[in-house]
């Protein structure tokens, strides 16, 4: 990313929580509708930002790709690669010591490649993510994210833990759900 978050930082924590972080994650995405399914696996870089006391910002870039999948019960070669973009900006509202309520509207694009036996094909859309959740401190170095939202006009689910190594070093794991899919992401971040 080119942005210089840290020039925009308005203070490293608010409410003892992280807001202001860079990271880059190793993510599996579990793909299975009525007629196919696949594993796509890659990786994804993140940021937010507190810019205001209250409002902070947020982006994210994945690519992931596949070289199974399977097609009416059939495995099948198939390329897959997918990437994912997103930049958004949200509301935090203090709740109590160590937790906040939050609200996140964000620009979401997808492009997809197919590459199966020959043929080729692709496909994107692009959308409005809106996710309601709560940030909480399960302990001094450990840190709860779980929300639920609208993704592309389905609804989504996704829970992270974040552990503090250090002052400006996190490692994080997470699980989201949406409707034909699951998704799983390991990841280190700078915290500052």
């Amino acid at each position: 990313m080119s942005l210089s978050f840290a020039a925009l930082a308005a203070e490293p924590v608010a409410n003892g929580l992280t807001y202001n972080h860079v990271g880059v994650a190793y993510g599996v995405i579990e793909f299975d509708d009525k007629s196919s399914a696949f594993k796509s696996k890659g990786y994804g870089l993140e940021a937010s930002n507190l810019v205001t006391e209250n409002i902070f910002i947020f982006g994210s870039f994945s690519d992931t790709k596949s070289n199974k999948a399977k097609n009416n019960g059939a495995n099948v070669s198939m390329d897959v690669d997918f990437k994912n973009y997103s930049f958004g900006a949200g509301y935090r509202i203090p709740l109590a010591k160590g937790t906040d309520a939050y609200a996140a509207i964000s620009g979401v694009k997808s492009k997809g490649r197919f590459n199966a036996q020959g043929e080729s094909s692709s496909d994107s859309s692009s959308g409005v993510e809106m996710d309601v959740g709560v940030k909480t401190l399960l302990s001094e170095s450990l840190e709860l994210t779980a929300g639920g939202g609208m993704l592309l006009g389905d609804f989504m689910a996704e829970a992270r833990l974040q552990y503090k190594l250090a002052p400006s070093t996190g490692l994080f794991a997470g699980y989201s759900r949406a409707r034909d899919s699951n998704a799983f992401i390991v990841g280190l971040r700078y915290l500052y």
